[in-house]
């Protein structure tokens, strides 16, 4: 859908212009001004316990997925200062509006708590996300609000359905369990990866819940979970996803007597 010049590799640092996005009150979600002025300034590299990306990784990470879900989004009574647009979206005899707050985070989890369920979900696109996609004005206009121009065009071949969705089994640091549907891309691209490398859906299958549960999960990782609302329509403290993983190799501890 990009070309060259506008493809960018995980863990770039990018400069780009953006505003705020009128028509979703999240604090966090901003709208890309002109995709053709994103240029990258640089790129963190992965040596073996990733230093370079935990320096701004750690002081970003939350103990709990509670205290994400107590700062997303929360229910404040009508008439209080601050509160946003979007209302009445919590059941429950009491209503508010609602107030969000951060809506991405990191959170710290358990080396060896993950657990991976499979749920079969078809064979193809549903039919009004189907219809999204042949609309010719969503690459005429651009996939980004308010741009157009060469950059972006609609791709030769259609976009691939995964007839699986995965979910994520779970406990955080402070002993929380969850289990949330993952949506990050890469755990969609390895299941394809795999299928097409085994030729068996079965095992692709398994090929991603080994990944997750072994490798990202592993006891010589220091694990930690990308997590984001959904979207602004969903404004429940436990409607949000894994949207993805940070997995850099534990460091060894020292002997306690290794200065002597």
């Amino acid at each position: 859908m990009l070309d060259n010049d506008y493809r960018f590799k995980k863990y770039d640092i990018l400069e780009l212009p953006l505003e705020k996005s009128w028509g979703d009150p999240r604090p966090d979600s901003y709208r890309l001004v002109d995709p053709t002025q994103v240029g990258c300034v640089g790129h963190l590299e992965a040596d073996k316990y990733w230093e370079a990306r935990m320096q701004y990784i750690r002081p970003t990470v939350i103990p709990s997925v509670e205290q994400f879900e107590a700062q997303m989004v929360r229910r404040v009574p009508v008439g209080s200062a601050g509160v946003g647009l979007f209302g009445d979206d919590f059941s429950g005899p009491q209503r508010g509006r609602v107030q969000w707050g951060k809506t991405i985070g990191v959170v710290a989890v358990v080396q060896g708590s993950a657990r991976v369920e499979v749920k079969y979900v078809g064979e193809d696109w549903p039919e009004e996300d189907r219809a999204k996609l042949a609309s010719p004005g969503v690459w005429e206009e651009g996939l980004f609000e308010g741009e157009s121009g060469a950059s972006l065009r609609k791709p030769k071949v259609p976009l691939r359905f995964c007839p699986y969705k995965f979910y994520l089994n779970f406990t955080d640091i402070k002993g929380v369990s969850r289990k949330k549907v993952i949506t990050d891309w890469e755990i969609i691209r390895l299941y394809f990866r795999e299928e097409k490398r085994l030729g068996s859906r079965e095992k692709a299958v398994e090929s991603v819940k080994s990944k997750v549960e072994k490798e990202i999960f592993g006891l010589d990782r220091e694990t930690y979970i990308v997590v984001g609302s959904i979207h602004h329509h969903y404004a429940k403290p436990q409607l949000y996803a894994v949207i993805g993983f940070i997995w850099p190799k534990k460091k060894p501890e020292l002997p306690l007597f290794s200065g002597l």
